[in-house]
């Protein structure tokens, strides 16, 4: 038993913090990521307006590279370790929420 009463140890009990430092690890990587989606379509774009005789092979070449951000952006959102972090931060809610706010993706002067 832990010492939240008489209910079981739950997953959210079980992290060391060497597990919560490398889980905020992935969880700033992928946030980067994330953020860096943003300028996916703008970079794409930018090698067809910067010239009106812009060739096919570098528009299929700029839509090309956005895809593979997009597939690798969805790999790691993806893969067992994120969704184990993701279980665990929805537990780790469900348990003790608290004093866990929403993030709010406007402030980002709280990620730093």
């Amino acid at each position: 038993m832990n010492d939240t009463g008489d209910k079981p140890p739950t997953n959210a009990d079980l992290w060391d913090e060497a597990a919560i430092e490398e889980a905020l690890k992935d969880l700033r990587d992928l946030h980067h990521r994330v953020r860096q989606m943003r300028l996916t379509v703008p970079k794409m774009s930018e090698r067809v307006c910067a010239s009106r005789t812009t060739e096919t092979g570098e528009i299929r070449e700029a839509i090309g590279n956005a895809r593979k951000e997009i597939d690798d952006l969805k790999h790691n959102m993806t893969k067992p370790e994120s969704k184990k972090i993701f279980e665990h931060a929805k537990q780790s809610r469900q348990d003790d929420s608290k004093d866990i706010k929403p993030w709010d993706p406007k402030d980002e002067t709280k990620l730093v």
